[in-house]
């Protein structure tokens, strides 16, 4: 302790002894700005009174030579003069140091006074060279007021001298009495920075304290980030190796799918199918709310079509409501923009998670999806309403909470993670909307979610359906709910069309029954009988549309189900069918023996893909890791390659490097074929030079997507080539 005082102490007395030499050399710097405090203005006052006498004289001397020589020109000269002279004195008998100098050793009544002769100056001064007597009388009056000025100068002079005597004495006696105090002040300095210096000894503890505290929470925060960061890890390797068993999975299912001929066969392939796919939700959505943790989850902006998002969300929810047997409605206002700028594929996801949790918890009745736009607010309206088992209002408040359902008994029941909800809400106010629910036990529910969106000029029903009158399409719609048939025929009807009686109208919309008997299909086959004359439009299942087909001979346009106002609207509109089967795709597809490589060390995995773009008409040459695909796509020329990521020997990020810089490939498109699918494994991929990449299990459509889009481009690259 007393070594710690010690430094303090010395740095006290050299501080106390600047101090005191500072005040003492103040004091002599004092004096010295005493004296030029008095002697300033002395000078001043002085040049301010020799500048005045010099400016009477100089009018003086102007007025008399123009009394001895009575020109225009000299006359002009003399107005001048007089203007110029008259300004100049006025302006130096109101200056601060002419005001204040003689407010205190002068007569402010002489100043008055010598102003009033200035200002007779004016009414005397000769208006013409024959005004003798003004010019007289003006030599006199300017004689006086240079008698008076020199009077008063001399006065104020005097009086000054004599008052800054007096101030020197003054200061003189006082500086003792300075030099006193200044040793005061002194010892209360040197009492004060005593107790500063101890006062930032304790302030430099705190702060030693607040350092060490700092650093404990950055290295809490640290560990935090660390925390995440490795839960992020480790969510990444389980998706991946989670993924990797199930894209054989899906892969072996959908070709044994493609071959399959007896249909207790496909039932359970479709099965295995769609239980792949739960799994796959599943897994997505436990991605999504770690990235949502992490605020990694960030919106891809592009233009969004309503009517494509709602085709896919078809596709992907016509099986489980037909299964159930429930009619599911989608409904899109005509007022709502065709293109708008969003994330589709977040969109979709929000509208997928709704409806698919509307299926699951109703057990009959409908689901209806309904989609408006207010134009004032710019403001998309998405209204998903069921009449399913309904919510507890006492669940109401934690319903978006993550890993929750509302109770025990619905887990046990209806399964799932929890996690659908929880997730529509973040990605809604991601994209700064609002979610709301409202629902009643044993009646339904009904979600709404509002987006604000930059719609575009265009509308849903000028680009499906241009240059058509609608206003001539008179429709009856049969069989369907009383509820959706009074809003499917609002909704419609704002587009156009009428809706008549059986007799009267000359179109039909039979809506078929999602499960469907042998009565079913008589009963459809008897209406249009009944109605050759009416054109019919049979909304249904694919392969009920394919049945009906195959019993009757009669013509009527297929519409898959579900219920979607865009397309009905587009069917009745242009008088064509809208009905094509999940199959028929992979059929015929064939990109007349394209090279691809396929780069991939996992045995099923490469068997899976491999047959699949067999399938398609492709040559396929295969490389079981990095090091191996960099040899070959050095020496042979591919249109596409398809990379794994994590092989032995090299990777696929170190292969895809080599093949940018060397070799045949260097411009050749190369898609990541990979389960890690998080936002900084995408950006990596990029950054190194692929492409693109499809995330494991891939669908047969989505690797057609790719295929179409990379070997197009490829093509039609070549053609310029060779042009």
């Amino acid at each position: 302790m007393i070594d710690t005082k010690r430094p303090f102490l010395t740095i006290n007395i050299i501080v106390l002894a600047a101090i005191l030499l500072g005040c003492l050399f103040y004091s002599v710097v004092q004096l010295q700005s005493l004296n030029q405090l008095t002697s300033r203005p002395f000078l001043a006052i002085i040049n301010n009174n020799l500048g005045i006498k010099t400016k009477l004289m100089s009018l003086q001397l102007t007025a008399q030579h123009f009394s001895d020589l009575p020109t225009t020109s000299n006359l002009h000269r003399l107005k001048m003069q007089y203007k110029i002279i008259r300004g100049s004195i006025n302006n130096d008998l109101k200056s601060d140091v002419t005001g204040n100098f003689h407010q205190v050793h002068g007569e402010t009544g002489k100043l008055i006074e010598l102003q009033e002769y200035l200002d007779q100056l004016g009414y005397v001064l000769p208006m013409s060279i024959d005004d003798k007597s003004n010019i007289k009388q003006f030599n006199t009056l300017l004689a006086q007021a240079r008698r008076l000025w020199n009077q008063y100068s001399q006065q104020v002079i005097h009086s000054a001298q004599k008052q800054s005597k007096d101030m020197h004495d003054s200061w003189n006696h006082s500086l003792k009495i300075q030099i006193y105090l200044l040793a005061i002040i002194g010892g209360i300095s040197l009492t004060g920075l005593i107790i500063i210096s101890r006062q930032l000894s304790v302030q430099r503890r705190m702060s030693q304290t607040l350092k060490e505290q700092t650093i404990a929470l950055i290295d809490a925060r640290n560990a935090a980030e660390e925390s995440t960061r490795a839960k992020s890890r480790f969510l990444s390797n389980m998706s991946h190796e989670i993924r990797t068993p199930l894209n054989g999975i899906i892969g072996l299912t959908n070709l044994a799918r493609q071959k399959a001929i007896k249909p207790e066969v496909i039932n359970y392939l479709d099965k295995v199918i769609l239980s792949s796919d739960t799994l796959l939700h599943v897994i997505n959505d436990i991605l999504d709310v770690s990235k949502i943790e992490s605020g990694k989850l960030e919106l891809e902006i592009t233009q969004v079509d309503i009517a494509d998002v709602l085709e896919r969300i078809s596709a992907t929810m016509s099986a489980n409501a037909r299964n159930k047997a429930l009619n599911v409605y989608f409904l899109v206002e005509p007022e709502v923009p065709a293109y708008f700028q969003g994330d589709p594929a977040r969109l979709q996801q929000i509208i997928t998670n709704l409806v698919s949790n509307a299926i699951k918890f109703t057990h009959e009745g409908f689901i209806q999806l309904k989609v408006s736009f207010h134009q004032a607010s710019q403001q998309l309206n998405i209204t998903i309403t069921d009449t399913g088992v309904g919510i507890d209002e006492k669940a109401m408040d934690k319903l978006f909470t993550e890993f929750n359902q509302g109770d025990l008994s619905t887990t046990r029941k209806y399964g799932g993670t929890g996690l659908g909800l929880s997730i529509v809400k973040s990605l809604t106010e991601l994209m700064d909307g609002t979610v709301d629910v409202s629902s009643s036990l044993d009646v339904g529910t009904c979600f709404t979610i509002k987006l604000p969106i930059e719609a575009s000029a265009s509308r849903v029903l000028d680009i499906k359906c241009s240059n058509l009158d609608l206003t001539t399409k008179a429709v009856h719609i049969i069989d369907m709910s009383k509820t959706a048939n009074q809003e499917a025929q609002a909704t419609l009807q704002r587009t156009g069309i009428t809706f008549e009686t059986l007799n009267t109208a000359q179109q039909l919309l039979i809506e078929f029954p999602p499960l469907h008997s042998k009565e079913d299909l008589d009963y459809i086959v008897m209406l249009l009988e009944q109605h050759p004359d009416k054109t019919a439009y049979v909304l249904g299942y694919p392969d009920q549309l394919l049945e009906l087909s195959a019993i009757t001979p009669l013509s009527f346009y297929g519409i898959e189900s579900p219920f979607n106002s865009i397309r009905i609207t587009e069917c009745i509109a242009t008088e064509t069918s809208h009905h094509s089967e999940a199959s028929a795709h992979i059929e015929k597809q064939d990109f007349n023996g394209k090279h691809v490589l396929l780069v991939e060390d996992s045995p099923i995995n490469q068997m899976i893909a491999q047959e699949m773009l067999d399938l398609f008409g492709l040559r396929v040459t295969t490389a079981d890791n990095g090091e191996i695909a960099a040899d070959k796509a050095e020496i042979d020329h591919f249109d596409l390659i398809l990379m794994d990521i994590q092989m032995p020997e090299m990777d696929g990020v170190e292969a895809t490097k080599l093949i940018r810089t060397k070799g045949m490939n260097q411009r050749t498109p190369i898609v990541a074929l990979t389960a890690n699918v998080m936002s900084e494994d995408v950006k990596l991929y990029k950054e190194v030079g692929m492409d693109s990449h499809l995330p494991k299990p891939f669908k047969p459509d989505e690797l057609i997507s790719t295929l179409e889009m990379y070997l197009n481009e490829t093509q039609a690259s070549n053609m310029r080539l060779d042009n």
